[in-house]
């Protein structure tokens, strides 16, 4: 199963090496569409996805770093 902290350690890679949102946006719908992952990201993977759409949609690597540690850490996150 695809857990929080795996998303949370695979998205801190992403922003570390400053890959494009549109990128990162992409890879989360990706995940959203797999059939084995944890049902509370699924908000998350949408979220993320949604950078896509507009660039009022977009988090900063900063506030996606703060993501990937808080999933890490195992704490609760609403985007």
């Amino acid at each position: 199963m695809y857990t929080r902290e795996k998303f949370g350690v695979e998205l801190k890679s992403k922003v570390n090496k400053r890959e494009y949102i549109i990128a990162i946006a992409h890879w989360a719908y990706s995940l959203y569409l797999e059939q084995d992952v944890e049902e509370s990201l699924n908000d998350i993977f949408l979220a993320l996805a949604s950078m896509e759409e507009s660039y009022q949609f977009e988090y900063s690597y900063e506030e996606l770093e703060n993501v990937a540690d808080r999933l890490i850490a195992g704490e609760d996150v609403k985007l």
